[in-house]
């Protein structure tokens, strides 16, 4: 057999095991630099990241923020054999009250006001297109630094791009031209060729 034989099917092999999802539960913590949050384009939403005075290098802050502890961010589940998505914040945990309310101290002595942890969103019954959209997404962040995987092994994102269903794109972009899913065709394109012709 002739090495690009080989790499054929090794590249077949890999395409088939992908188009399944993973077996175990996923779990990420959202941790971007610098405290910030994160667009999430599956929920429309804005996802609280990780806090930690290590992230503000070089900046003053004040005692109460300087003295807080690390909060943990925002956590992503996805199991896929359940076809279950869920979104939580752990400072609405009761574990966590006392760091809620340490944080909450800090933060109207600094800012002048309190803010309430994030409501959890679950989504049941989720699509292929749901289950390989949130792999895609939590992949490119993982790329990029952005999450923390505490659990199971989340797939390369060259992996989930193969996996079965549709990935979808960017929902914040409003034209009805725009594509919706990854392969759809970009008909902005051909607008904007049509009228410069």
């Amino acid at each position: 057999m002739s090495s690009q034989s080989a790499n054929q099917n090794d590249t077949k092999k890999k395409a088939s095991e992908s188009e399944n999802f993973p077996a175990q539960i996923i779990v990420a913590e959202i941790t971007p630099e610098r405290n910030r949050y994160l667009m999430c384009a599956f929920t429309q939403s804005k996802l609280r990241g990780r806090w930690s005075i290590t992230n503000y290098p070089g900046r003053s802050t004040s005692t109460d923020l300087a003295n807080l502890p690390t909060i943990p961010g925002m956590m992503v589940s996805v199991n896929c054999a359940a076809r279950i998505i869920s979104f939580t914040d752990p400072l609405a945990d009761e574990k966590n009250k006392a760091l809620l309310e340490r944080a909450n101290q800090a933060v109207k002595s600094t800012f002048g006001a309190e803010r309430k942890p994030h409501e959890p969103m679950v989504r049941t019954e989720c699509t292929d297109d749901d289950l390989k959209s949130i792999l895609c997404e939590l992949a490119s962040w993982a790329n990029s630094g952005k999450i923390t995987v505490h659990r199971g092994d989340l797939p390369k994102l060259v992996v989930c791009r193969l996996m079965k269903g549709r990935r979808k794109l960017n929902p914040f972009d409003s034209n009805p031209e725009a594509p919706r899913y990854e392969g759809d065709p970009d008909l902005r394109r051909q607008t904007v060729v049509q009228m410069g012709s």
